[in-house]
């Protein structure tokens, strides 16, 4: 078993305090102050977050959809979710109508989580060009 995320505490079950032996956790505890009549421990195990990526940065035309997908979780969650075909999925489609910056919060199985964006850049829709074919006529040739 891998201890390298394991801290030890010893609790004293009255006391107000405890730290512990790496001197990164504070916490209190109810009871009398400055009796301590029975003492006890407590393994508590530090789950890493998750590495959440949500993908390149996306640049599409106003009007079109954009296809979002994130990875390095269990579950998903994106925000803001007003327009999204799957706000609760890794992956997901939406159409603004302005550049706009999506967060994507995953969580771990452990219940870990962690957020990362992606930009979707709209880009006007411009207008094609209209072109009129006129028809030639032909002119039997001369001979």
């Amino acid at each position: 078993m891998d201890t390298s995320n394991r801290f030890v505490f010893n609790i004293r079950s009255s006391c107000r305090s405890f730290t512990s032996s790496n001197n990164n956790v504070y916490s209190h505890f109810p009871g009398a102050s400055g009796t301590c009549p029975a003492s006890g421990s407590v393994t508590v195990t530090v789950n890493p977050a998750p590495t959440v990526n949500a993908g390149s940065d996306v640049s599409v035309c106003n009007g079109v959809a954009a296809n979002l997908s994130a990875s390095g979780a269990t579950s998903y969650s994106w925000s803001p979710a007003a327009g999204m075909s799957a706000p609760n999925s890794a992956n997901t489609s939406v159409t603004p109508s302005a550049t706009s910056t999506y967060t994507v919060t995953g969580v771990s199985a452990a219940g870990c989580s962690a957020t990362d964006n992606v930009t979707v850049t709209v880009h006007a829709y411009r207008s094609p060009i209209r072109v009129t074919v006129l028809p030639i006529a032909l002119v039997p040739a001369l001979s």
